[in-house]
């Protein structure tokens, strides 16, 4: 896979049915422990892109009861190019001041927006900048939750694997305090 995709062919990325994998073993179901303190979840997915070659993915998912931040990467020999993050509470963001020819439509009207961490917003790939620096707010996405709070997160989370298309089932499993 070459390092310079467009966000089309991340777009297409994102599409391919994907796996949880451990080792080397694709898994049926995975658990996902929900935690009331901050918890960092690594999960190594697997996608095939032919009958013979398969592309790893990292999808990290930072949970905590103020803040939810869930990322995809392709982690490709020494490639580990940002797909896609979605932020409700996470850091300050702002996007580039300016467009190459790469940028989609979609972010024009977003070109230097700042998105303070109480302004939810999802990242994608855009070919020819830094990873996931472009950014538009949720609302204008068609991410299907555009609040995050403790008693939807699990359904945040699933959404997130929608997007993705996990075919893994996620189990969640309360911390025990």
């Amino acid at each position: 896979m070459e390092e310079m995709i467009t966000y089309y062919e991340g777009l297409q990325l994102l599409k391919l049915p994907k796996f949880v994998v451990e080792g080397n073993k694709r898994q049926s179901n995975i658990v996902i422990e929900i935690n009331p303190h901050k918890r960092n979840v690594r999960l190594l997915l697997e996608a095939n892109i032919s009958t013979v070659a398969k592309i790893r993915f990292l999808w990290n998912i930072f949970i905590s009861n103020k803040t939810l931040k869930m990322s995809l990467h392709v982690q490709e020999n020494k490639m580990k190019l940002g797909l896609l993050r979605i932020d409700y509470f996470g850091s300050s963001h702002k996007n580039p001041n300016f467009l190459l020819e790469h940028v989609p439509e979609i972010f024009y009207p977003y070109v230097g927006e700042i998105f303070p961490p109480e302004k939810h917003h999802v990242h994608y790939h855009v070919e020819g900048y830094p990873p996931l620096a472009w950014a538009i707010p949720i609302e204008d996405d068609d991410f299907p939750y555009k609040q995050y709070s403790v008693e939807n997160r699990k359904d945040i989370i699933r959404a997130f694997a929608n997007k993705i298309n996990l075919q893994t089932e996620i189990v969640f499993q309360e911390a025990l305090l």
